[in-house]
């Protein structure tokens, strides 16, 4: 399978990125906890709102392992 993406991603951006890659893995493992946590929080503050559980439960999980990832990346 290929992706195609819609933009290519400008070479001074992934020049900047591997010239300060352990901090963008850091700022990356940020966000994918952070997107976790979001997730987990909307669903305690909202119980009863059902029909958005799953979905979100779900986004948690798989935010949860692309930190898991980026962290493993960290420590090597």
């Amino acid at each position: 399978m290929e992706i195609v993406l819609k933009y290519d991603t400008p070479k001074e951006w992934a020049n900047q990125v591997l010239d300060n890659l352990d901090e963008f893995l850091q700022d990356h493992a940020d966000a994918e906890r952070k997107v976790s946590t979001m997730c987990l929080s909307i669903i305690a503050k909202y119980p009863d709102r059902t029909e958005i559980i799953e979905e979100l439960t779900q986004t948690a999980i798989e935010e949860l392992l692309h930190f898991k990832q980026v962290y493993a990346l960290i420590q090597k």
